[in-house]
């Protein structure tokens, strides 16, 4: 029976080429928008989740409180904080300082010079943040205070393939160049990381020259520590929310915890990216829903054509259950085609939608996200399907050989389909605003 039903969707797409063409290619168009923001969507909410303790990574914050009495929260912290948390709190397991503030600056090989972008931070760091390493050993990647790790990009440059541990390379910072072994090269940073470095250097270069360890009222570092698993981030802050001012009178400002899977998307005082993720989410439901209208509207038009083909089917004794199964089977057949047609238009336009959202995705045919696709287009098959095999299927014999007139004053095609324009405009409308 369901090959049948296959054979008969076949016939009548031979025999309404354009229709079908039209009908399915604009559920395609449709259909590859969806996946398109889907794809987005997963993206932004996989941020700084490749690491093999993402969960139990929290940021430290400092929470300030202004003369008018409102709050603000600072990314950056002082820099014995890191060390206190370690000793003073089993909970915590490590604790890594880092700095983003250094920028770029003029690193060289022998006679060649390029400009990176290098931060300082501790031992620890690999410790806690499960960088794959392509060269050297990451447990003692920053012991000494003359140890750099670069990343792939660099190390390419310089070195080629080549190994370059061992090697020596100098950087610039106040007008003077210093002397650095590579003591390891990393993968190059994904694009959905909140780090963006090209080499690390040790905090501990920074300490011998100057910078007091000791210090509890000047911030300079980020601190990010690495908890026990289980530990709920709000405890551990309400916890540690009076560390600065029991090591120094002065030292106000309380200290809490961002979880490492939440800075990308939530601020840190409310509100963040992941109000786009909700807008975007809603764009995606509107696409499919017109796309799915504008193919009900086009099924109809095609079906009235069909209205003999059922009479003459219900004569030889065919049930209702049967042809509404044909029509949505139909429609469902039809779906998975412009799937398919849709998953194309994401493989050929992906490399321009990552230029343009500076963005890494591509279709992953494993694991879940497949399966939401496939979900999607199951979804559009059965919601583009569902009335007009409820309609087509309900006509009598002898009604589906009238007139077009009497086949309308039957079905209402008109009017329900006067509304589905109508709402199908409404929704055009507010993706028109909404841009």
């Amino acid at each position: 029976m369901f090959k049948n039903y296959l054979k008969i969707a076949f016939r009548n797409l031979r025999k309404n080429k354009i229709y079908g063409f039209i009908n399915i290619f604009g559920l395609a168009i449709g259909l590859a928008c969806t996946i398109f923001i889907l794809l987005w969507i997963d993206y932004e909410c996989r941020f700084d989740q490749f690491y093999k303790n993402s969960k139990q990574i929290q940021w430290v914050v400092r929470k300030y409180e202004n003369p008018d009495g409102s709050t603000n929260f600072s990314p950056v912290t002082v820099l014995p904080l890191a060390n206190a948390l370690e000793t003073e709190y089993p909970e915590v397991l490590k604790a890594s300082r880092f700095n983003d503030a250094f920028g770029e600056f003029p690193i060289r090989y022998k006679n060649k010079t390029i400009f990176a972008e290098g931060s300082p931070a501790d031992q620890d760091f690999f410790d806690i943040f499960t960088f794959s390493f392509k060269h050297g050993n990451a447990t003692k990647a920053l012991e000494n205070s003359n140890s750099i790790v670069i990343t792939k990009s660099i190390s390419d440059k310089f070195f080629g393939e080549s190994d370059p541990v061992g090697q020596t390379l100098q950087f610039e910072l106040w007008g003077q160049w210093w002397d650095f072994m590579v003591t390891g090269v990393i993968e190059n940073i994904p694009k959905n990381s909140h780090f963006k470095f090209d080499l690390l250097f040790p905090i501990a270069f920074l300490i011998n020259r100057g910078w007091d360890e000791n210090n509890w009222l000047n911030g300079c570092v980020k601190t990010y520590i690495l908890t026990e698993p289980g530990i709920s981030s709000k405890e551990l802050s309400n916890k540690i929310a009076d560390i600065n001012l029991r090591h120094h009178p002065q030292a106000t400002a309380e200290t809490h915890l961002h979880p490492l899977t939440k800075i990308h998307l939530y601020d840190l005082d409310g509100g963040g990216r992941i109000i786009y993720v909700y807008i975007f989410a809603a764009i995606a439901i509107f696409i499919l829903v017109i796309s799915c209208i504008n193919f009900i509207n086009l099924s109809t038009v095609v079906s009235e054509k069909r209205t003999k083909e059922i009479g003459v089917r219900k004569t030889a004794g065919a049930r209702r259950f049967q042809l509404g199964a044909q029509f949505l089977i139909e429609s469902i057949f039809y779906s998975f085609i412009a799937f398919c047609i849709a998953l194309f238009i994401v493989e050929f336009c992906s490399p321009v939608f990552n230029q343009f959202a500076s963005t890494t995705i591509k279709l992953n045919y494993t694991g879940s996200i497949i399966l939401w696709f496939v979900g999607i287009a199951l979804f559009a098959g059965i919601f583009s399907g569902i009335y007009p095999s409820i309609v087509l299927s309900s006509a009598s014999a002898i009604d589906a050989f009238k007139t077009m007139r009497s086949q309308q004053k039957l079905y209402g095609w008109p009017s329900l389909r006067k509304i589905l324009v109508g709402f199908q405009f409404m929704l055009s409308i507010i993706l028109i605003i909404g841009v």
